[in-house]
């Protein structure tokens, strides 16, 4: 266990090791720290997250993750989000000509929905 937590960003790569921590490995299961959000993801990676791990420890010790909720791994600064919130996207200018027809009222529609929903929303 302690070579998995010192080797864990060599192990998982920069991106995993920042959102996630080794808590416990034991009868097959590696059970990893990581915010709630990230556990989904995490999840996804498993087949192939898994393999780095057997690779790096040798034979086949881990079968399944399994995911504990911890707000923050200890000592690792938080990673941004990648979710678009409103408002965070420049709208192009209301000058910007739109087509005619069916498609440029549906972009105009779109445009008045994301001005409006971006303004209402204070983040």
């Amino acid at each position: 266990m302690a070579t998995l937590i010192e080797d864990w960003p060599a192990i998982a790569g920069p991106d995993i090791a920042a959102r996630s921590l080794p808590v416990k490995c034991a009868a097959g299961t590696l059970t990893l720290g990581c915010a709630g959000p990230d556990a989904l993801e995490l999840q996804h990676m498993g087949p192939g997250l898994i393999a780095r791990v057997n690779l790096a420890l040798g034979g086949t010790p881990v079968e399944r993750l399994r995911f504990t909720d911890m707000k923050q791994p200890a000592g690792q600064k938080p990673v941004p989000s990648r979710r678009v919130l409103p408002g965070s996207i420049p709208l192009p200018a209301s000058s910007v000509t739109l087509p005619e027809g069916p498609i440029g009222e549906a972009l105009a529609r779109l445009r008045r929905g994301l001005s409006r929903k971006g303004s209402a929303d204070p983040d």
